[in-house]
């Protein structure tokens, strides 16, 4: 099973080497990178996630304020929700990749049982992206295949999100059809990949 999918972080910490069994952990604003391996390791472009980071932070900002899917619920999604491109890995040719997205709102958006007023909770999903080559800007599309919501630490909300994408994806095998973990490089090409980027609408 091939493991080299490329990961570059941009809020590390070591919740993300506990769950993928990385040796050390990459920040976005230059250091090392680091594989979801334990033996390989490759460099990414920093300037291209720089790029990518950017843009899908307007395209989620605008799919909020909008409130497309999966952000529809108008009284939770508004000009007052905070969004969080958490993270994004590559496929090793760059044209595929999965977008991590942390959403923060205030816990007064809450009817029930809201807690502290004054703290927040977090929602997390992660999104599929494609591009035409490298130099081309990335897309990113409607669909999330899983999302956690209201959870009350980001660290949290993150930390389960990397395992269920890491480690559990592929419990959801069937004979039938085959579901790959994101750090196996069959993923990238996957029957499930290919169908979301065939039917979904994406936005740039």
């Amino acid at each position: 099973m091939g493991k080299a999918t490329i990961i570059a972080t941009i809020k590390l910490s070591f919740l993300l080497c506990i769950i993928t069994g990385i040796s050390s952990c990459a920040d976005s604003s230059g250091g090392n990178t680091e594989t979801l391996s334990n033996s390989n390791s490759s460099k990414i472009d920093t300037a291209l996630f720089k790029k990518d980071k950017v843009r899908l932070q307007l395209v989620v900002t605008k799919m909020i304020q909008k409130n497309k899917n999966p952000f529809q619920d108008k009284l939770q999604f508004d000009s007052l929700t905070e969004c969080f491109i958490d993270s994004i890995i590559y496929s090793p040719d760059k044209l595929r990749s999965i977008a991590f997205v942390i959403i923060r709102n205030s816990n007064r958006k809450l009817t029930l049982d809201p807690g502290d007023l004054n703290g927040h909770y977090y929602n997390a999903y992660y999104f599929y992206c494609s591009r035409n080559n490298v130099q081309s800007q990335i897309r990113l599309y409607e669909y999330s295949g899983y999302s956690l919501v209201r959870d009350p630490s980001y660290a949290e909300v993150r930390y389960a999100l990397y395992e269920n994408c890491f480690k559990k994806m592929s419990l959801n095998s069937t004979k039938d059809d085959e579901i790959y973990n994101m750090n196996d490089t069959r993923f990238w090409k996957s029957s499930y990949f290919n169908w979301v980027i065939q039917s979904s609408t994406f936005e740039q």
